[in-house]
């Protein structure tokens, strides 16, 4: 298992998923969204792998984070699964994923066992 942390999130990669967890009252901006990234490409080692991601934590978001993660998010992975509080952040997010298509399969849960059946097709 490899395992990184930081003020931000909780990232692992274990059972060939990568992991990456928001902590509690996270803010994403375009710096908070390029460390995500850089450092999940940096633990996966070129190695591509299906993505969950957990967005519970996040309690904000400016545009220039949201439109990095939507073009650079997504780099080395087999599929994505967004997981997310159900009402307005999961009508938000399914809608800013409509506006950026990503050349993976993404798909929205508020379920973490649902979202993890999904991703394990993809191992």
């Amino acid at each position: 298992m490899i395992f990184y942390e930081n003020e931000l999130f909780i990232l692992s990669i274990s059972n060939s998923i990568i992991s990456l967890e928001f902590k509690s009252k996270t803010i994403i901006n375009l710096s908070a969204a390029q460390n995500i990234v850089a450092t999940r490409l940096q633990l996966q080692a070129k190695k591509v792998y299906p993505l969950f991601l957990d967005m519970r934590g996040v309690t904000d978001s400016d545009k220039a984070g949201r439109d990095y993660l939507a073009q650079y998010g997504f780099m080395l992975t087999k599929a994505v699964v967004i997981v997310v509080n159900p009402g307005v952040s999961s009508v938000i997010t399914s809608f800013y994923l409509k506006r950026y298509t990503a050349e993976v399969p993404v798909k929205v849960f508020t379920e973490k066992l649902k979202a993890m059946e999904f991703l394990n097709t993809f191992i």
